[in-house]
């Protein structure tokens, strides 16, 4: 996978933006190693369409710093869309979903093989070209039937990094979206204001927020050395018919008081399976928010839902 994938777009190209991404994508590399090294959870296609979609998300984040005005959201969405088919490209060419059985790679097999190189000594330059063809001809009927099942996996894993891409190009042309909103809405704004990322934004992995319950209504969000505090409305959680806080926020508020865990222990019957609902249904809500899509809060066998970032309850009175 390649550190960053050039757009050749003046206006989301940049050398802050630029080292951003590098940065982000430096992390998302260093966790894939990690997991190669030592997997903890998930399975290998998941990792992988995870590592692409966290790819795909880095370089959309970065670019939203340079969306300033209503005209450029087209751009926007076409440049982002270019990210994902070199993406794509990338992985299939030169990294995790190259084809095992290429007639590059088979010609390899055939040139390393013991028989070849005591040959390689004693013969032409014709007769090794010759000898290489019909290895690897032998060699893509020995592995005919590895090589048919390789191809199907990577149509099958294509069609699903496809979708979470499709998926994330809508999420991030609507965050665009309320992005010029937002610098429209802002009273005599200046180009700094007009440059600024959301707090949401700065978050690159999920370990980078700290959430701290400061109310029954609101909440403090860290991220590095920025702080701003939000009510549950504002972070997503409103029932729009009653305008009160919904019932996903109560499972925020628990996860606060039990400082990121929600034990499996406590589950029972049907009333187990509905708080297992709401904390799908948080997930998404935290996942849109703060613009990643891998599980904030994922269950830990023999433990519970435990949250990849910090999150406490600071003052648990009503203000």
């Amino acid at each position: 996978m390649e550190s960053m994938i050039q757009v050749s777009n003046d206006t989301f190209s940049n050398p802050a933006i630029d080292k951003r991404i590098l940065a982000d994508v430096a992390r998302i590399q260093s966790a894939w190693l990690h997991w190669i090294a030592e997997a903890s959870e998930g399975d290998f296609d998941s990792k992988i369409i995870e590592t692409l979609v966290e790819t795909l998300d880095a370089h959309a984040r970065a670019y939203l710093g340079a969306l300033d005005r209503e005209n450029l959201l087209p751009e926007y969405n076409a440049c982002l869309r270019r990210v994902g088919v070199a993406l794509l490209q990338n992985a299939q060419q030169h990294s995790l979903l190259q084809d095992p059985y290429s007639e590059e790679r088979l010609r390899k097999m055939a040139e390393s093989s013991s028989e070849y190189i005591l040959r390689k000594r004693s013969s032409t330059s014709e007769q090794q070209e010759g000898e290489i063809r019909n290895a690897v001809e032998r060699l893509r009927l020995e592995f005919r039937k590895q090589s048919r099942q390789a191809l199907e996996w990577r149509i099958q894993i294509r069609m699903r990094i496809e979708t979470h891409f499709e998926a994330r190009y809508r999420h991030w042309a609507a965050e665009a979206m309320e992005e010029v909103q937002r610098i429209a809405d802002q009273p005599q704004h200046t180009t700094v204001v007009k440059r600024a990322v959301r707090l949401e934004h700065l978050a690159r992995k999920w370990e980078d927020i700290e959430i701290s319950l400061i109310s029954d209504e609101r909440v403090e969000i860290r991220i590095g050395n920025k702080i701003e505090t939000r009510n549950y409305a504002e972070m997503g959680f409103q029932d729009r018919r009653t305008g009160k806080q919904n019932l996903l926020w109560t499972i925020l508020q628990a996860l606060a008081r039990l400082e990121g865990t929600i034990p499996i222990d406590a589950r029972s019957g049907q009333e187990w399976l509905a708080v297992e609902k709401r904390i799908g249904r948080m997930k998404k809500v935290l996942q849109k928010l703060f613009g990643m899509s891998d599980d904030p809060v994922p269950l830990i066998e023999g433990i519970g839902y435990r949250a990849r970032f910090k999150i406490r309850a600071a003052l648990a009175s009503k203000t």
